[in-house]
């Protein structure tokens, strides 16, 4: 049943925020349209899910869906929601109306597979987090400060090792590899 496999598949998606966006007054990260259909199409085979995005205008109204269709019972199950586009400066009709399909899809995908990381700690944000990340949020900005302290690679590690809550998160490293680089570059041997 088309259901069940839409929630096995859920539990296995996983997908990194790796996009990224500077607007000048806000920076945040963001999951790819591209990065989910890639993390979703060898789960959609295994699971032997057919999967079919589609616009249709109904009364003046452009409708984005999102049909699931299990290939072994014929079970389906269809998402959809408005789309609303405007000229926005520096592009085209083509290209907004292209950033509101793809947008409708990333986040009825993000709905049904339940995409929300809840408190995933996104290091670049400058926009309202839920009272329950705060904490975490400010213990991830301290463990950078910390870390930004280091004077030596070895004193680096130290820092890094008093947050293991933290130890597998991808940015944290990334940030601990480019300070490495710098005290390495910087050190006198």
């Amino acid at each position: 049943m088309i259901q069940e496999k839409i929630l096995k598949i859920a539990t296995a998606l996983s997908i990194e925020k790796d996009g990224k966006v500077d607007t000048g007054k806000k920076r945040f990260q963001y999951r790819k349209l591209e990065d989910i259909r890639m993390a979703l199409k060898p789960l959609l085979v295994k699971n032997k899910v057919f999967y079919k995005p589609n616009a249709v205008r109904q009364n003046d109204v452009l409708i984005f869906q999102v049909c699931f269709c299990d290939v072994e019972d014929g079970t389906k199950e269809c998402y959809e929601c408005p789309i609303q586009y405007d000229d926005h400066p520096g592009m085209s009709r083509e290209q907004a109306s292209g950033a509101a399909l793809t947008y409708a899809e990333k986040y009825i995908l993000a709905m049904v597979f339940m995409l929300d990381d809840g408190c995933n700690v996104d290091p670049d944000s400058q926009t309202n987090m839920q009272a329950d990340c705060t904490e975490v949020k400010l213990q991830f900005e301290a463990a950078k400060r910390e870390m930004l302290s280091a004077k030596t690679v070895e004193e680096l590690f130290e820092k890094f090792k008093k947050y293991p809550q933290f130890k597998d998160n991808d940015e944290l490293k990334k940030f601990g590899a480019t300070l490495k680089k710098k005290l390495e570059n910087g050190q006198k041997k």
